[in-house]
C-alpha cells in the first residue's frame, strides 16, 4: 500500500519492513519521507539490482551496493559513516553524491568524469575509480592525505596522460598546472599544450605516448 504525501509517493511502514528483511537490512528507523536511517553497515552486494529499493538517509556504517547494474543514484544515502563500494555497475556520474567518510570505489562502471567525486568532504581517504571513461581531471578531489596510492585512474583514457605524476606528493599542485594549461578540451587534446606542460615537470612527452593518447582522443597539432 503506497500513499501521496506533498506529492511525493512512499512506501507504508509495513512495505519498508517487508523490504528491509527481503534484503538483510536491521537496525533502522523509518523517516517521516519514507526513507530509512541505518545504524551499521548496509551490504546490499549482487542483488541484481538496477536501482535501490528503498531511500536510505544516513547509513553509519559502510555502504555496499556492488556488482548490480544500477545506473543512477536514485534512493543512495544522503550520508555515509563509512565507505562506499559502488563498484562494477553502470553508474555514468557520481554528480549529487552525499557525504562520504573513508573510502570510495566506485571502479568498473562508465564515468565520464569526475563530477559528484569533487564534492566528497574531505575525510575521504581513498577514491578508486580505476576503468571507468574518464577523459580529463576536470572535478578532480583533494582527499585528506595525499600520499600516492589513495586516487586511482588506471584503466581510464586520461590515465596515460597524467600517470607521469597522479601518484607523486605534489600531485595537487601539478594537477591544478594539468588543468589551468587547458590540455584537454572535450575529446581533443592540444599537443603544444600537453607538450610544455611536460617539459615544466620535468618529464619528456615520448612518441609511443601520444599514439596511445590519440587511441581516446584527437590530436590537435
Amino acid at each position: 500500500m503506497k500513499y501521496l504525501n506533498k506529492y511525493k509517493i512512499f512506501e507504508s511502514d509495513s512495505a519498508i519492513e517487508a523490504i528491509c528483511k527481503n534484503y538483510g537490512i536491521t537496525n533502522y528507523s523509518i523517516n517521516n519521507n519514507g526513507s530509512i536511517d541505518v545504524n551499521g553497515e548496509v551490504n546490499l552486494m549482487d542483488k541484481r539490482l538496477v536501482f535501490l529499493p528503498i531511500k536510505f538517509g544516513i547509513v553509519t556504517g559502510s555502504f555496499i551496493c556492488s556488482d548490480n547494474n544500477l545506473e543512477t543514484l536514485y534512493n543512495f544515502p544522503q550520508e555515509v559513516g563509512g565507505g562506499i563500494n559502488c563498484s562494477n555497475n553502470n553508474l555514468t556520474s557520481l554528480k549529487g553524491i552525499g557525504k562520504v567518510g573513508g573510502q570510495i570505489i566506485c571502479s568498473f562502471n562508465k564515468l565520464t568524469s569526475l563530477e559528484g567525486i569533487d564534492e566528497l568532504d574531505s575525510v575521504i581517504t581513498l577514491i578508486n575509480c580505476r576503468y571507468n571513461k574518464i577523459k580529463s581531471l576536470e572535478f578532480y578531489p583533494r582527499l585528506k592525505s595525499n600520499y600516492g596510492h589513495n586516487f586511482l585512474l588506471y584503466g581510464n583514457p586520461i590515465y596515460k596522460m597524467v600517470k607521469c605524476f597522479i601518484e607523486k606528493e605534489n600531485r595537487d599542485e601539478l594537477v591544478e598546472l594539468f588543468n589551468y594549461c587547458d590540455i584537454v578540451q572535450d575529446d581533443n587534446v592540444i599537443l603544444d599544450r600537453l607538450i610544455w606542460f611536460y617539459e615544466e615537470i620535468g618529464i619528456t612527452l615520448h612518441k609511443y605516448l601520444i599514439h596511445e593518447i590519440s587511441k581516446y582522443y584527437t590530436i590537435i597539432k
